[in-house]
């Protein structure tokens, strides 16, 4: 399992302008995955990798989305996600897709636009307590 996810380079100033939009509210981890959402139908090559986000900060429904991503470009092959390089590979290239969708609105200065997806998704979808003693179950 990869200890790091990383994103190109030179996303650095999109990422850092998301971060003062939100007021540090959202971190790197939800950052990640939202680009991986936003780029899921066309992943991209990443030119120059920066490290991102630690595995380890990952939950196991986030890991799941991660799988869920591989799986869909990966052809539905099943056997494709045993091999963990490829499957965080295809969640890095379609978050560096992401982030240029995420780049390309906020040239355009559709910052409240950007806010309010992200604000509404969060309210829809929040988070669950890390403290709450709720388990997810593991299916592996």
């Amino acid at each position: 399992m990869p200890e790091i996810l990383y994103c190109d380079l030179s996303f650095k100033p999109v990422i850092d302008e998301i971060g003062e939009i939100f007021s540090k509210k959202i971190g790197n981890k939800e950052i990640f995955l939202l680009a991986m959402a936003l780029g899921i139908d066309n992943p991209t090559k990443i030119k120059k990798r920066y490290t991102f986000v630690r595995h380890s900060y990952l939950r196991k429904d986030e890991i799941s989305l991660i799988y869920t991503c591989a799986w869909k470009n990966l052809g539905h092959d099943v056997n494709s996600l045993l091999d963990e390089k490829v499957v965080y590979d295809m969640a890095e290239q379609c978050a560096n897709t992401g982030f240029r969708i995420i780049s390309n609105h906020l040239k355009d200065s559709q910052h409240q636009l950007f806010k309010k997806l992200v604000l509404d998704t969060l309210k829809k979808y929040p988070q669950p307590d890390i403290d709450d003693g709720q388990e997810f179950e593991d299916i592996s």
